[in-house]
């Protein structure tokens, strides 16, 4: 599990630091606050090995626009490649970095011409608006592996080209997802996930979650139907209903609980964990959670603007080993600062009314 986390010039976050991570943890805060970007920060510490992985963040949250610098330019703080995305963690005692440099396509110097005086002019001179052809990430652990890793775009043609140099990254990958906010398109990946679940016999305890909302789930299939395999439900009908039909609730409940089995000894994100979900289905939830994080030995990072979510975490999982860690981001002026909510502050929250979201 990561211990803490330490986030630089990555998107609006010019700098924050968390310590005292614990094996659940929600994140909670105003809009626009960065907690998404914390999210997308564990990620990407957790380790790159496609060349794809930056880019689907910006997809995640409707960047598609290509060719075009806009995804990765949106990594750095002021929309501006000055100064490389850093971010460092801790994790299972390995100290883990990771860093991001943007720099023009291959052909493009990186310094401006020769100014006046015949210096060259450092690259903060540069346009804001150059485009950004090649991301420099280096990522490395204290146990010494170390990988640089070059991402290139080839803008010739309609078509961007994305290739990652190495293939095959030394440090060591740490499982990991993140489910983002508006996470309900039920595609190609979730059916492989579900497969994977169901050939681990995995499927009992999907159903179990699945159930909090619905009890009449007792079944669920994968059928070839048209171009895809599709995920199906059994809730007694005559036929079997299409989980894309189904409530919101239902897809964000059947997500969590099939990536908890893929993030095995990792991480798993989930970005507005109440999305779609009734207050009487919390408990149960973070019931769960708790249980399937213990078995598969898993982190969470959960945002939330719930105070139901909130309060019924805090209540459900008062046990030592199972307490998470309350932290409430602020920003002010472009400045971000994290508050730790103690033990003692959380059983304050409880016996209280006091609003811990802002």
């Amino acid at each position: 599990m990561y211990s803490s986390l330490s986030i630089k010039n990555f998107r609006s976050i010019k700098s924050l630091e968390f310590s005292e991570l614990r094996r659940i943890n929600l994140l909670v805060g105003k809009n626009n606050v960065g907690k998404s970007t914390i999210l997308e920060a564990v990620f990407l510490l957790c380790g790159i090995n496609r060349p794809d992985a930056l880019d689907s963040l910006g997809n995640a949250r409707g960047q598609f626009v290509q060719p075009s610098d806009e995804v990765w330019r949106a990594f750095f703080a002021r929309m501006s490649p000055e100064k490389p995305v850093e971010i460092k963690g801790t994790f299972n005692e390995t100290d883990r970095r990771l860093t991001i440099e943007g720099l023009p396509p291959d052909g493009l110097s990186s310094v401006a011409p020769t100014s006046r005086t015949g210096a060259p002019e450092p690259i903060t001179k540069l346009p804001v608006d150059f485009s950004i052809g090649r991301l420099d990430i280096t990522q490395c652990a204290n146990d010494g592996q170390e990988d640089k890793i070059t991402i290139k775009r080839d803008l010739s043609g309609n078509l961007i080209n994305t290739v990652m140099t190495p293939p095959n990254p030394k440090v060591t990958i740490i499982p990991s997802a993140l489910i983002p906010s508006a996470a309900l398109l039920i595609g190609p990946e979730l059916v492989r996930q579900f497969s994977s679940l169901s050939e681990g016999k995995g499927q009992d305890d999907l159903i179990k979650s699945l159930q909090f909302i619905d009890p009449r789930i007792c079944r669920v299939e994968v059928l070839s139907k048209g171009v895809l395999p599709t995920l199906h439900l059994d809730i007694g009908l005559d036929r079997l209903l299409p989980l894309a039909v189904t409530g919101a609730g239902t897809v964000h409940m059947f997500t969590i609980a099939t990536n908890l089995a893929v993030c095995r000894d990792g991480v798993l994100l989930i970005d507005e964990i109440d999305n779609g979900l009734h207050h009487s289905v919390m408990p149960q939830l973070w019931e769960f959670l708790a249980e399937q994080c213990e078995r598969f030995n898993v982190q969470v990072f959960a945002t939330t603007h719930s105070d139901e979510m909130i309060r019924s975490a805090l209540e459900c999982l008062d046990d030592e080993s199972r307490r998470p860690g309350l932290f409430r981001i602020d920003e002010s002026k472009g400045s971000h600062k994290v508050v730790n909510y103690t033990y003692e502050a959380i059983r304050s929250v409880l016996e209280s009314n006091f609003e811990v979201r802002s």
